[in-house]
């Protein structure tokens, strides 16, 4: 559990850090391959959802891969929003991002999140698969519903503590001391 007396503990250190050390400008590959590997995969599970198997003959087809485009436009915003975090999160110096515990909180907070998103997409995946009554375009659609319902749960999550960190950051500002 984190604490007000933590994250203003933390506010200061990482300031100090912040005077200590330089910014970092990460090279674009560092930035983007993540990402682009994170994107390919989920339009590459998404064209796998779209093969229709039949259990009785054994053999499979392709279906209709409509669905690749809503899922890889949603993606694609998904993608712009991760790259931007990316770029902001390594500008951070090194030591900054290992000893923060509020960078590492959020980090952590983060990773649920995708991962949950994730698991969603491809748990509506394998039925869509399995089932021959759900349509591909059914997987598609849990990448949009996924994205709007954990955005906003990751938000409501996050606001318990911004208020904490920017009051700490307020407190300093009219201490002239930031």
């Amino acid at each position: 559990m984190i604490t007000k007396r933590m994250i203003d503990e933390d506010v200061d250190n990482v300031r100090e850090m912040l005077r200590e050390h330089d910014f970092v400008i990460p090279g674009m590959w560092t930035v983007v391959w993540p990402v682009l590997v994170f994107y390919l995969f989920v339009v590459f599970m998404q064209a796998v959802f779209c093969i229709e198997y039949d259990f009785e003959t054994h053999k499979s087809q392709k279906e209709d891969f409509s669905s690749l485009l809503p899922a890889c436009a949603i993606t694609f915003i998904a993608a712009v929003g991760a790259l931007n975090a990316r770029a902001r999160y390594l500008c951070l110096p090194e030591v900054v991002r290992k000893r923060s515990i509020i960078i590492r909180f959020v980090m952590r907070k983060v990773q649920f999140y995708i991962f949950l998103w994730v698991g969603l997409f491809i748990g509506v995946g394998i039925c869509a698969l399995l089932s021959p009554d759900i349509e591909p375009i059914v997987s598609a659609m849990s990448l949009l519903l996924g994205l709007g319902v954990l955005h906003i749960a990751f938000n409501i999550d996050m606001a318990r503590f911004e208020l904490s960190a920017l009051n700490k950051i307020y407190d300093l500002w009219m201490d002239n001391r930031l």
